[in-house]
């Protein structure tokens, strides 16, 4: 399990080292509200918009 603010959140390589089949753990990494995020390939978002989506998915 690994643990990170919002400096490790947005170094690529090190998320992919945690979802890579040689480690594959469980992770939170704090990201600023302004980063890109993907809940699809095709889909992208600001964390603030993605959230507030997937908030409103939950409440239906």
């Amino acid at each position: 399990m690994g643990a990170g603010d919002e400096v490790y959140g947005t170094h690529p390589g090190l998320r992919a080292w945690l979802e890579s089949p040689e480690v594959n753990t469980g992770y939170v990494l704090g990201i600023a509200i302004s980063t890109p995020v993907s809940s699809t390939p095709a889909a992208t978002a600001r964390a603030d918009a993605a959230l507030k989506t997937l908030i409103g998915l939950s409440r239906v």
